[in-house]
């Protein structure tokens, strides 16, 4: 029974002894494109490069909110920020506001006049400083007009060429 134990122990130290020797000295490490992580080919493993990344960025998706502080999404917040704005910009005085959608710190929202006195409209906001603020509003918008605010492909539902 003694010699059994002795002959697994020392199979099993020799299966360590081989398995660690196939571990290459230096293993190549590639970037993935998105420069978040990088991959091990040989072992099909891949490591974050940040591991607060979920802290600091969206992802380009929706609804995800990154926690950096100050900086998460209330939709409060932006719909005070366009209600105050509409009122002090514009003749409107009983606006309805409504998110439509928020990506990466840039909000698109709904405008219309409770009493139907105005027409209806969208404004895009930014947040800046932790503070939501109107980068403009109107009915239609031009592709250019919007690349020069910046705001994201995703929220660019109004935009024409003209």
């Amino acid at each position: 029974m003694k010699s059994h134990r002795l002959l697994i122990a020392a199979s099993a130290s020799a299966l360590a002894i081989g398995v660690l020797s196939t571990v290459p000295a230096h293993a190549e490490l590639e970037s993935a494109p998105d420069g978040h992580a990088v991959y091990y080919a040989d072992r099909n493993v891949a490591w974050m490069v940040n591991a607060n990344l979920a802290a600091t960025s969206t992802f380009g998706v929706s609804g995800i909110l990154a926690a950096s502080g100050h900086a998460a999404v209330d939709p409060k917040a932006i719909i005070q920020a366009t209600k105050d704005y509409i009122v002090k910009e514009t003749e409107v005085k009983d606006p309805l506001v409504t998110v439509d959608k928020v990506v990466d710190g840039y909000a698109r929202v709904q405008v219309s006049s409770k009493s139907g006195a105005a027409s209806d409209a969208v404004a895009f906001l930014k947040l800046k400083a932790g503070k939501w603020k109107v980068l403009t509003v109107g009915s239609q918008f031009g592709f250019d007009e919007l690349r020069k605010l910046k705001i994201p492909t995703s929220l660019q539902c109004c935009a024409t060429d003209e």
